[in-house]
This record gives structure tokens, C-alpha cells and sequence, in this order.
């Protein structure tokens, strides 16, 4: 699984049309009324954004051969960029497949964590933890917990999935904890008595990893109270993790430990 901040866009549909000259030996062709008896007007066009291709044939104004069509690869969703790049339903422009809007409508969508066929993410504004399954998100959105306050981070593993809020972190099984997520840590708050604010969250084996008052923290998945194990003096704007290491962002610093020996 993976995270990265929430974006959407809205999807371009660019149709490109072009024409295919063939060029062909005369042998076998009788008459030469093959064109006309193809619906072409004798050039070898039959008026498809396609135009067929002939082996040896080439392709005329940029056009590309793919198979046996003349296409550009600058605006063609199936060819996009080159032969047989598919879109899977957005649109091609320049000869990148342009983002697609696969869920509206959200209250604050802050930051996304994807898997399984899964997508995750805090609506900040709202409190609601939400997921969707990819393929179907606009059909399939599900609120897993509302009330939060202000979810910030959100990170996944195989049963969980994690997030920072103001005062403290929660989780809630992926399947779904009737509305009823557990904290992690609960009720931290500033010096002056105000919310902490958790900005990065990162899951390891056995460790959810959190930045807190100019340390990185570290708590068990199940829940660790208001005492998380205090890490390194090393702070973070956002966290990260691969299957082996800990990565953090501290301004003019990048920083990486070991999972579970960052100390």
C-alpha cells in the first residue's frame, strides 16, 4: 500500500483523426475498383478515426501504425503516448492519459491511502474516515467513522487503516468497526493546553509512527494510552515507510531509520 495527497481533476476526452495512405503492390488487385468497393474514395481512407493499415503500408500527417490502424499516440485513449498504452477510461492529451474524477461531492478530502483495490480518506472538514473500491468508487463510497476531529494523515496495512487527528490517532479495521474506531493516543495536548495536531502517520510491522513535540513516536497497533514510546529527537512534517525502513520530511532534512529500531 501506498499514500500520497488527495487531488482530483476533471477527465479530457481528446478524439484524434487523421487519414492512412497504403501503398501496395499492384499484383492481385483486379479493376481497380477495390477502394470504391471498400466505401473509400480510391486513397485508401475509409473516413475512421483509424484508417486500416496494409503490411508495408505507411502512414501519412504524424500518424503512427499500431497494429494494423493509423493513430496518434498524442490524443488516442487506446495508443496513448504509444501502441496499446491503454487509458482504462480517461482521456489522452499530449500523449499522457489525463486523471479521472472518481469520487465528488467529499467535505475536505486531505490526504489518500490505496490497496487491495481499496482507496481511503479523512474528510478533514466533515470528521468522516471514507473508503471506495476503485474499480466502483462513486458507487461503492462507505463512511467508516464520522465525528473525527480534523483527520489529517491516513495510512493502510492489510486489516487497518490508520489516521492522525487533532489531539491524538485512531484506527479502524478495513472491513468496517461499526462506527466505533479505536484510539491509539487520545487527549494530547500543547503546553498552553490546546489539541496536538498529528501531521504523519506511518505503519510498520508492529508500530504505528507518529511525530509529536519535536520527537518521533512510536505506539503499538493495538493502542498505547496517552504514553507513546518516544523514538528519536528527529521531528517530521510527514512520514513514510517501505517494508524496511522509516522515512521522514523536516524541512531542509530528509531523514530514514530502520522499522522498529528507530531510535
Amino acid at each position: 500500500p501506498f499514500r500520497m495527497r488527495f487531488a482530483s481533476a476533471l477527465t479530457l476526452v481528446f478524439l484524434a483523426t487523421g487519414a492512412c495512405s497504403l501503398f501496395t503492390s499492384l499484383d492481385g488487385l483486379s479493376g481497380g475498383n477495390n477502394a470504391s468497393d471498400a466505401g473509400g474514395a480510391g486513397d485508401g481512407s475509409i473516413g475512421s478515426d483509424a484508417a486500416p493499415k496494409e503490411a508495408g503500408a505507411t502512414c501519412d500527417g504524424g500518424l503512427t501504425a499500431c497494429g494494423n490502424a493509423c493513430i496518434d499516440p498524442s490524443g488516442d485513449a487506446l495508443n496513448c503516448g504509444t501502441c496499446g498504452h491503454d487509458c482504462l477510461g480517461s482521456g489522452c492529451f499530449g500523449g499522457q492519459c489525463q486523471p479521472v474524477v472518481i469520487a465528488t461531492g467529499q467535505n475536505g478530502a486531505y490526504d489518500i491511502a490505496v490497496g487491495g483495490g481499496e482507496a481511503y480518506w479523512p474528510n478533514q472538514n466533515s470528521g468522516e474516515i471514507v473508503k471506495c473500491t476503485t474499480s466502483n468508487c462513486a458507487g461503492t463510497i462507505t463512511v467508516l467513522a464520522s465525528g473525527r476531529p480534523s483527520p489529517e494523515d491516513i495510512v493502510i496495512d492489510d486489516t487497518n487503516v490508520y489516521w492522525s487527528e487533532q489531539g491524538g490517532a485512531a484506527f479502524c479495521a478495513r472491513a468496517g468497526c461499526g462506527g466505533h474506531p479505536t484510539a491509539l493516543v487520545s487527549g494530547m495536548t500543547t503546553a498552553d493546553g490546546g489539541a496536538l495536531d498529528y501531521d504523519g502517520i506511518a505503519v510498520g510491522p508492529s508500530l504505528i509512527y507518529f511525530p509529536l513535540g519535536g520527537s518521533l513516536r512510536g505506539c503499538t497497533k493495538t493502542g498505547c494510552g496517552n504514553s507513546p514510546s518516544t523514538l528519536t529527537v528527529a521531528n517530521a512534517d510527514d512520514l513514510t515507510s517501505d517494508a524496511n525502513n522509516l522515512y521522514g520530511a523536516d524541512g531542509d532534512d530528509i531523514f530514514a531509520c530502520p522499522l522498529g529500531n528507530c531510535s
